[in-house]
């Protein structure tokens, strides 16, 4: 019969990690989706259209190239385990629950997600009260 020789895998501490990027002061940078986020949102109620100027005229810690994220982006910093009223990702910061995103519904109807209750909800592109711009920027811009 065969035999097989183990090799001992190095300790977890050995394996050589890649280095992170240098994040900014005032960004979060997300390494599992190489995505950039504002850490907090602009800090009033915000029409879906003025939250698009809000982030695309942004420039943070240098940078610009700033656009309102997915829904699919925004659902993905949902967190649960926060105890928070706003139940997102650390070290985001939200003012009020429900950050805008690009994603059109129809025609005046976009997307926006409740960190408050957790689940995208479509509403009238005019409507302000609670809503937020919450920018991401996309590496490689």
């Amino acid at each position: 019969p065969q035999s097989t020789v183990l090799h001992p895998q190095p300790a977890a501490a050995a394996v050589k990690k890649p280095v992170a990027k240098i994040c900014p002061e005032g960004v979060y940078c997300d390494s599992d989706t190489t995505l950039m986020w504002t850490i907090k949102d602009n800090g009033k109620d915000i029409n879906w259209h003025e939250a698009d100027q809000y982030c695309k005229n942004l420039t943070l810690a240098g940078l610009s190239d700033w656009e309102l994220p997915t829904i699919d982006e925004l659902a993905k910093l949902y967190d649960p385990k926060n105890s928070s009223t706003y139940k997102i990702r650390n070290p985001l910061r939200l003012t009020a629950c429900c950050p805008w995103s690009s994603t059109k519904q129809d025609s005046g109807l976009m997307w926006y997600f409740g960190f408050n209750f957790g689940w995208p909800v479509e509403t009238n592109v005019g409507t302000s009260l609670n809503h937020r711009a919450l920018c991401v920027r996309r590496s490689g811009k």
